[in-house]
């Protein structure tokens, strides 16, 4: 994970003895820069290698920080390593009991260990006991006395080895972590594919054909997106990215190329819908899974409950951390999930009503891609068929993730600072979504019963949705409804005038606010009017 500071113990001071041979082999360093994820990788193994040799000769953790520092590793890569090796060391150290190993959930009121498969496993106080009895350890107190011998170390367990949060954290490998004042222990790591030189001729013929377009050179921005999502699972580093959303017609393989990228994703779903738009406050299940799934869901169209989503979504996109909370359980643990956030739908106006508006903040949160009905590389008509297409897809993905990574060059226009893709937008489906925006359905209103034989009309906000929710036009109760809060008239007015300023432009502020005129057809904006304030 990417450390926003060196942990505190990154401070080397002792005298450090001769490096193992391995950390005095220096590799060239690549000028591909396509080979700069495969060095990194590199050296991440080289130097937990290293580490984990320095540490079994008596080396301190200070000391094996020097001396790779010292080799030109940089810090976050030395980080990374020296920790996961002290982590690994101090879970699998059989010299220690069992109970030296031992973690404890007050949550759950368990504790946790290792079992001899290297599973972590749940006890109960009464298991534990257990254990303790197989090891000669006394359970009950001798006679005359209220302390047995394992008392004090199950009361060790629970002041010292106590959790904040225990089990599966997308985007984590399994271990012990303390961060930012939460101590947590990760049960299960993601099953990351490792990538291998090969030909992936199927999966390549899919994907061309499902979002490949002559007009619009979406296919990169996909890539680019998969790239950097995967680069960062692969090296176990956290790193933001925006929702992505396919929408194409019924039946034409999106759901199928959605499914197919949870495997890449870490290889665990888990559905955030009912969470994102508010109909359940309990999201821990979420937690357990890299890839967030929403499709096929029954989706509320109201613009609360979209407008609820575009909040949520922007928080699963850009937020670091996120508070757990399981059912019937306080909200706990401050944790940082890796996320991925996919959204599939057909391009049916009902359909496209599930996404938010595409206001400020919400617009560079998310990549909309258009999927086209495409032909299947091989059969589907069957079960059998579509098994066998999946089985084939799925053994040429790591061929196709080695391609991606180390041979796929995203473009400089499409890259972004923050995300690394830019937040790409099929113009299509934009202005689909446009047209079932509140402001665009404001605009059908007064086009439909406020110019009559005007061609302009020119007033403030309070003024237009005084105009257009007077009992006498057949539109008021939708105008009432569509305007139901304080100031949306003028919220949509302004986006009116950002999106179709040939229509709606600023007029003069006086005092009673913003004047706003409305053409009826397009008009030519003058420079004048573009600079009217």
């Amino acid at each position: 994970m990417t450390h926003k500071a060196p942990p505190s113990w990154l401070n080397p001071t002792e005298p450090v003895d001769p490096v193992p041979k391995v950390a005095q082999d220096t590799e060239p360093v690549a000028q591909d820069k396509h080979a700069t994820l495969k060095t990194n990788r590199a050296a991440l193994v080289k130097c937990h290698t290293i580490a984990s040799e320095m540490r079994q000769n008596g080396h301190t953790r200070e000391q094996t920080v020097a001396a790779l520092l010292g080799q030109g590793h940089d810090v976050d890569t030395v980080v990374d390593a020296v920790e996961t090796d002290w982590h690994e060391a101090q879970i699998a150290d059989t010299s220690k009991p069992f109970w030296e190993r031992t973690y404890y959930d007050p949550h759950a009121k368990e504790y946790i260990l290792k079992n001899q498969r290297g599973t972590w496993l749940r006890q109960t106080e009464s298991q534990l006991k257990r254990r303790f009895k197989m090891v000669g350890v006394r359970t009950s107190p001798p006679k005359g006395e209220i302390i047995s011998d394992a008392d004090p170390l199950i009361q060790d367990i629970q002041d010292h080895r106590d959790l904040h949060y225990a089990g599966a954290l997308a985007g984590w490998r399994d271990g012990y972590y303390e961060q930012t004042a939460t101590r947590f222990l990760v049960t299960e790591s993601p099953t990351i594919i490792e990538p291998v030189k090969g030909e992936w001729p199927v999966f390549r013929e899919f994907m061309e054909n499902l979002l490949g377009d002559p007009d619009h050179d979406q296919l990169p921005v996909f890539l680019g997106w998969l790239q950097i999502a995967y680069k960062a699972l692969y090296e176990f580093r956290h790193r933001p990215g925006q929702a992505m959303v396919i929408a194409g017609p019924r039946d034409c393989g999106k759901s199928f190329m959605q499914k197919i990228l949870t495997p890449i994703l870490g290889g665990r779903a888990a559905r955030p819908y009912r969470y994102m738009i508010g109909t359940t406050d309990f999201n821990s299940d979420l937690f357990l899974g890299e890839h967030l799934m929403i499709e096929d869901e029954a989706a509320a169209t109201d613009i609360r409950s979209r407008k609820h989503f575009g909040a949520q979504l922007k928080q699963f996109v850009a937020n670091d951390e996120h508070r757990q909370h399981a059912k019937n359980k306080n909200a706990y643990a401050l944790l940082r999930p890796f996320w991925r956030v996919t959204i599939t739908l057909n391009e049916d106006p009902e359909d496209m009503m599930v996404l938010p508006p595409l206001v400020d903040g919400v617009e560079d949160k998310v990549i909309i891609l258009r999927a086209k009905q495409c032909k299947m590389p091989m059969p589907t008509r069957t079960e059998a068929e579509r098994t066998a297409f999946r089985s084939v897809i799925i053994s040429e993905l790591p061929a196709f993730l080695h391609w991606l990574l180390y041979e796929f060059k995203l473009d400089k226009s499409l890259q972004h600072d923050r995300f690394g893709v830019v937040a790409w937008h099929h113009p299509a489906l934009v202005k689909a979504i446009d047209e079932l925006s509140p402001e665009f359905r404001l605009l059908q209103l007064i086009d439909g019963n406020l110019f009559d034989v005007n061609a302009v009309w020119t007033g403030t906000s309070a003024e237009l949705e005084a105009a257009l929710t007077d009992s006498e036009l057949s539109c008021y109760r939708e105008a009432n409804k569509l305007l139901h809060y304080g100031n949306s008239c003028g919220t949509y007015m302004s986006r009116l005038a950002k999106k179709v300023p040939e229509r709606v432009q600023k007029g003069k502020r006086g005092n009673n606010g913003r004047e706003w005129v409305i053409y009826k057809t397009a008009h030519e904006v003058t420079q004048t009017e573009m600079e009217v304030e």
